[in-house]
């Protein structure tokens, strides 16, 4: 027996002592980043050089990880997935191995990038729009706005409106979202200085148009911000988008150019968890402040409110086409592409919105494609066309303008129906690995 524990010290003890493998400090990535290991601090008693031995143990659901040059002091693989990655080294030398050393690399999703979409200068905002044309003889059903054409729109999302729009709201499993509205007028505290209406609109789809909506009233005092749990709302769907007006204390619209707010969007929890905000498109009335909006319409019995430049006009106009830069869709990143359309029938069938899609790659050279949806839509840009892939590209970013097409409500029956002239709106989000 002592013979035994002998000779178990003579060839154990020693690698102990010579051998020591060290796969570096435990890192914090984005998803989509290449994880670069470092195993030069391993090390040999007696110089002899190492052979290195890296292997990935555990990935998050859905990684498909693989190291690059694992018989190295320096692999790499990319962080694909959220969640904890666990890589062990050993090292080994004349003939023995040391013990095994684990690294642990904890790879989180980057915030959603949301940029301006009509900027003209180099002032960082929170969000961006696009927003297109409605045709100025339009006009809405009750609560729904026409649009006309302006060069200059007070519209945006680092202003001051009477009326906010919110492109999203999801609240499917495991996603919550949250609105802040605040009235930024002056007055004594406590007292009420407006009340707004919200309606939470449903997205409905070719074969099912129907678009249903639920309205809400809430009320201001001067200063105040009102926080909203979408859910605890109990809108008819899990995804859509959410418009408010501003109103008198008998329910009609009115110029109150004091609102702004933003919505803020969490799903997840722990590595994979997730969080968007951005703010409010705010739409500015044309009107002197307290003045009641929108004109009655005999046939709907509502009112119609306007959107545009013309003498009387209710709101300011929407820009007529939408402009922005985007980056291409790859295997680690994602740039979706949110569209809502004002103009709509609440709780009723609605037309198909049609929208022209052009844009260039950073040669400038040219694509088109088209989009159709029912009064809103979150689409990956390349499933709107497989161009905006940095394959199909030919490059990682681009320009992109989106312009509203006339669109028939029944083939092949116009006239007697009128063409459908979508009042747009719309946000870009990116995702995945860092903005190249």
């Amino acid at each position: 027996m002592a013979m035994i524990t002998a000779l178990g010290c003579k060839s154990n003890r020693p690698v102990a002592n010579r051998l020591v493998a060290e796969a570096g400090p435990d890192q914090t990535v984005v998803v989509g980043q290449t994880v670069h290991l470092e195993g030069h601090g391993s090390s040999a008693a007696g110089g002899e050089p190492l052979r290195f031995q890296w292997t990935v143990l555990t990935v998050p659901a859905g990684s498909h990880a693989a190291l690059t040059d694992a018989a190295t002091a320096t692999p790499s693989f990319v962080a694909d997935q959220a969640g904890t990655y666990v890589v062990q080294l050993v090292v080994v030398a004349g003939g023995q191995a040391s013990a095994p050393s684990i690294v642990r690399i904890t790879a989180v999703p980057p915030p959603a990038t949301v940029r301006n979409l009509f900027h003209t200068g180099t002032t960082p905002v929170t969000t961006y729009t696009l927003i297109s044309l409605l045709t100025p003889q339009d006009t809405l059903p009750p609560r729904l706005p026409g649009v006309g054409l302006s060069e200059e729109p007070a519209v945006g999302a680092n202003l001051l409106g009477s009326v906010l729009v919110f492109p999203k709201f999801d609240i499917r499993s495991g996603t919550s979202t949250h609105l802040r509205i605040t009235d930024t007028s002056q007055g004594p505290r406590g007292g009420t200085s407006a009340f707004a209406r919200l309606n939470f609109v449903c997205p409905g789809t070719k074969a099912d148009p129907f678009c249903d909506v639920l309205d809400i009233d809430i009320s201001f005092t001067y200063h105040r911000t009102v926080v909203i749990d979408v859910a605890t709302e109990l809108p008819p769907c899990d995804q859509g988008f959410i418009i408010a007006f501003a109103e008198d204390a008998n329910g009609n619209p009115i110029s109150y150019n004091h609102l702004t707010g933003s919505y803020h969007i969490t799903s997840g929890t722990g590595p994979s968890a997730r969080a968007e905000a951005a703010n409010a498109i705010a739409i500015q009335s044309l009107q002197p402040a307290g003045t009641v909006l929108g004109a009655a319409n005999a046939n709907t019995g509502g009112l119609d409110l306007t959107f545009s430049t013309t003498s009387g006009a209710d709101y300011a106009a929407l820009p007529a086409a939408l402009h922005s830069d985007f980056r291409a869709v790859t295997a680690t990143s994602r740039t979706t592409l949110t569209l809502l359309t004002l103009n709509i029938i609440s709780g009723a069938d609605n037309p198909t919105a049609r929208v022209n899609v052009h844009f260039w790659n950073t040669q400038e050279v040219p694509f088109s494609a088209s989009h159709e949806f029912v009064c809103w839509d979150q689409v990956s840009l390349d499933q709107i066309d497989r161009h905006f892939t940095t394959v199909g590209l030919g490059t990682g970013n681009g320009a992109l303008r989106i312009t509203p097409s006339s669109n028939c409500p029944a083939s092949r029956s116009c006239p007697p129906f009128f063409f459908y002239n979508a009042a747009v709106l719309g946000v870009l989000y990116e995702t995945g690995s860092p903005v190249e």
